[in-house]
């Protein structure tokens, strides 16, 4: 049976040093916990699907139930970035892709350049390096794709929501989707998406950090919490779109990114109201 993911492979071309570190036990564990047997079952019956086939298949697959609102509020005619929190980091992600490409089949995501081991969706990621420098080749296609009349899909947050101060939310969203809002003129979707992780996730993240270990470890667990959800239901609410000749010079680009953080926030206060 053909295979699409080897975690021991991905490590190695990723961190060849981390790599040399870990003992095997450790390496079958990880294999285990980002269930990819699972994994590659699954790619092995999305294998000759178009990428938009893969990710609506792989939902109905799982029994994945999805709950869409505030479509209305999306112009039919534009060039947006949509922004999202970012509570599952996994589940989130590909039901966010795949709401926005039935209503825009030309979109782009802005994604950890590691998602590109998973065969076969490649096309639909702009991957971003977040362990170093970008390379001029992932520049080149942001850049290219941000002048076109492609959407742009984005996680601000950077990294999947946290639970702080017994909440589970973002963390200070990034300035970049301000920048790119000014700089190729595209107006911001706000989205927000329901959902969160186990308790192990949180404690584990929350134990890493106490323990000033830099590695983001509970990644690692991002997959299994994925798996989770099976049978589970998750909603994406859309906002109005905030013109990119709002963020002006009464804010700098960062607290802007607060802003648009706060409102995104909002769409969930509207929705517990449903």
């Amino acid at each position: 049976m053909k295979t699409y993911i080897n975690i021991s492979n991905v490590i190695r071309k990723k961190n060849p040093r981390l790599y040399k570190m870990l003992p095997k036990f450790v390496l079958s564990y990880l294999k285990k916990i980002i269930h990819e047997d699972d994994l590659n079952a699954d790619l092995r019956i999305l294998e000759n699907l178009t990428t938009r086939q893969k990710f609506r298949t792989f939902l109905k697959h799982r029994n994945f139930k999805v709950e869409v609102h505030g479509t209305s509020n999306i112009p039919k005619q534009g060039r947006f970035i949509f922004t999202s929190n970012h509570p599952l980091g996994g589940l989130d992600g590909i039901v966010f892709y795949d709401t926005v490409v039935e209503l825009f089949s030309q979109t782009k995501f802005l994604v950890n350049d590691i998602l590109m081991n998973i065969p076969g969706v490649e096309d639909c990621f702009l991957p971003i390096n977040k362990h170093g420098a970008n390379s001029r080749e992932y520049i080149k296609k942001i850049d290219a794709a941000c002048l076109s009349d492609e959407q742009i899909l984005m996680f601000p947050a950077g990294v999947v929501s946290r639970k702080i101060n017994g909440v589970v939310q973002d963390l200070p969203w990034i300035k970049t989707c301000v920048t790119f809002a000014k700089k190729y003129k595209r107006d911001i979707i706000p989205v927000y998406i329901s959902g969160k992780n186990s308790n192990f996730f949180y404690n584990l993240a929350n134990l890493r950090k106490r323990m000033g270990i830099h590695v983001n470890i509970e990644m690692f667990f991002l997959v299994n919490e994925l798996y989770k959800y099976e049978n589970r239901s998750i909603s994406i609410t859309f906002g109005k779109p905030i013109s990119y000749k709002t963020f002006d010079n009464a804010k700098n680009p960062k607290e802007w990114a607060a802003y648009l953080r706060e409102q995104t926030y909002l769409l969930a206060e509207n929705e517990n109201e449903r």
